[in-house]
């Protein structure tokens, strides 16, 4: 074994090198497929064992196929079965995307990359002649996402995993799938394979393909769309991924979409904004005894509680942002529901105690602000927004409080070294830097600058400037722009050091994390994660610091939140962390969303404790 490549309870994949010659000759690089008895039960019952089984007899027929791997053979070690296959050299589909597409580039972008644009109309081609193959032979895959693809020297398409693949049978329908990649309801058979390959070719257009699941089947034209006249996507391409996606829906369920696309196209910003709000408000429901609104998955966490009732995640958030819309929320309602969950609030700063106390004492939540007065105090341990001093320490300079202990303890934290989780601004030293630079232009007293430079540097030391020329978080194996977890939390930092203090301090490295705000596309829609936070960024940015193609970017990105959003009747709506599931909440989902377009068009503050 020379490393795991997958591991999961049903076994792992792994990289191998031959000791002897039983399959291929010694010193071959091979994958061992594992597969282990009565595990990793699937929703038919079967255990990985028969699934491998399967899978070996489903290889076997196709190995006359360019887009299969070659098996070597199988053998049992102990009670455990693997399968002896060719090692792939290559990327997955999705990271062979990565190396190729122009969206994932910063400013100033060149678009129309001839060299991606041919690699997509062949790697289009080349997927639908895989597939047509492998029906031909008499097998459907079912379970077909970008996983499952590795693209042999970057530009020949090979398929794996066939533990769920099926003889051809026009009835069949695969019980497993990737989200986002799953067939249509009611599609079966071939054409279910073929929805999923164009879903696998829309993905290679822009990432948002997943979020056309569900009922969503509209945004497959508006991305197709989009990607010819934003990138010009050839005809072939789209008219492969659009036959195989709409092409395929019953006639009734394809009807209005280009009505739909229009429609929704010809929304002004302001009418976004306004349907996202009355797309959350739709969601509220004071009677939950569970989440107020959908929101991420940590609302159902061990401390899912405080989750609900906190700013990130849960009702506070929301709250905080529907009330600049006074007419859609009841706040007497949003009182009581909040008043009946603080006793569960266990954490400080913006996840607990302080977010709550924030969105109490300016929505004027009289009972709420009651039952926090009852709630312990727990000290904080780290210098975050988050959870630490740098919370406190602004929710008590927002409230006209004392901020001198939170200011205390977070030099003590500085001068031990203490880091952050990460570095961004929930997590990292940058809302420190910003509680430290309020403080002095109230105070006028120098060592609270000397205190925010360090607190910036202790974030700025944790990133690395990428190949890109953009100064991003360094996670070991990825790099970060992000508002709430990367580069840009410094940066707000750092614009706001400039501000109080009419320098250009730490100007190289603001220039660097301004290009880690331009990427022309983000996977998510969400404050934290994605474009929202680039769009409170920039706005700042350009206030402070005008520039031309700063502004330009800040323009191309409210209209690419539209590429994230799904719509009904009811609103407008977001997925959030991953794209899994609806979010209302301000951290991942459409509050968030709201507020970054509040910011923008309204020219207001919209993050908590007047940050």
């Amino acid at each position: 074994m020379l490393s795991a490549l997958h591991f999961s309870n049903a076994g792992g994949v792994y990289l191998a090198e031959a000791l002897t010659n039983d399959f291929v000759p010694i010193g071959t690089i091979v994958v061992l497929k594992e597969a282990r008895p009565y595990a990793g039960l699937d929703a038919n019952g079967a255990d990985a064992l028969t699934r491998l089984a399967h899978e070996e007899k489903v290889l076997k027929s196709l190995q006359e196929l360019n887009c299969i791997p070659r098996l070597y053979g199988s053998f049992t070690a102990w009670e455990h079965r693997y399968l002896v296959m060719e090692y792939i050299k290559g990327h997955d589909l999705t990271r062979e995307w990565m190396t190729r597409t122009p969206i994932l580039r910063p400013a100033p972008w060149s678009l129309n990359d001839s060299s991606y644009l041919q690699w997509l109309v062949s790697t289009v081609s080349l997927l639908d002649e895989a597939l047509e193959s492998v029906h031909k032979a008499g097998w459907l895959l079912g379970d077909i996402h970008p996983k499952n693809v590795i693209m042999r020297d970057g530009t020949q398409p090979c398929f794996i995993d066939f533990e769920f693949a099926h003889r051809m049978d026009p009835s069949w329908r695969c019980t497993q799938g990737a989200p986002g990649y799953e067939p249509a309801a009611g599609l079966r058979g071939s054409t279910a394979d073929k929805w999923s390959l164009g879903m696998l070719g829309l993905n290679l257009i822009y990432p948002q393909a997943a979020i056309a699941d569900q009922g969503n089947v509209w945004k497959v034209e508006q991305l197709l769309r989009h990607g010819s006249c934003e990138l010009g996507i050839s005809k072939s391409v789209s008219n492969s991924i659009r036959s195989q996606t709409i092409g395929a829906l019953p006639a009734k369920e394809k009807r209005n979409i280009n009505e739909r696309v229009d429609k929704f196209n010809s929304l002004t910003d302001s009418q976004f904004r306004d349907e996202i709000l009355r797309g959350v408000h739709g969601l509220i429901d004071w009677n939950s005894i569970g989440p107020l609104v959908p929101g991420d998955i940590a609302v159902f966490a061990s401390d899912g509680v405080e989750n609900q009732a906190g700013y990130p995640y849960g009702a506070a958030g929301v709250i905080d942002q529907l009330r600049f819309a006074s007419k859609m929320i009841d706040m007497r309602a949003a009182d009581l529901w909040l008043a009946k969950r603080v006793g569960s609030v266990q954490s400080r700063g913006f996840k607990g105690r302080d977010g709550i106390e924030y969105v109490a004492r300016h929505a004027n939540l009289t009972q709420t602000q009651d039952a926090l007065n009852e709630v312990s105090n727990p000290i904080p341990t780290n210098p975050t927004l988050w959870s630490g001093w740098a919370g406190v320490g602004l929710c008590a300079l927002d409230s006209g409080g004392d901020p001198l202990e939170a200011a205390h303890h977070l030099r003590l934290l500085l001068d031990e070294e203490v880091q952050g989780e990460s570095v961004g601004l929930l997590n990292g030293w940058c809302a420190a830097a910003i509680f430290f630079t309020k403080l002095y232009e109230i105070t006028e007293d120098g060592k609270y600058i000397s205190l925010a430079i360090r607190a910036i540097n202790n974030d700025i030391s944790r990133c690395t400037m990428t190949k890109n020329g953009t100064l991003e978080y360094d996670e070991g194996w990825r790099t970060l722009p992000y508002l709430g977890i990367g580069s840009l939390g410094p940066g707000l930092a750092i614009l706001e050091l400039q501000r109080v203090t009419d320098t250009h301090e730490f100007a190289d490295s603001l220039a660097a994390i301004d290009a880690a705000a331009t990427y022309y596309q983000c996977a998510h829609a969400s404050f934290a994660y994605g474009l929202a936070g680039f769009l409170i960024y920039l706005h700042r940015r350009v206030q402070r610091l005008p520039s031309t193609i700063l502004d330009e970017t800040l323009s191309s990105h409210l209209r690419s939140l539209r590429l994230h959003a799904v719509v009904d009747k009811s609103g407008v709506f977001f997925r959030g962390n991953q794209n899994l599931r609806l979010s209302a909440d301000y951290l991942t989902g459409a509050s968030g969303v709201f507020a970054a377009l509040r910011e923008v068009l309204d020219e207001s503050r919209t993050l908590p404790f007047g940050l």
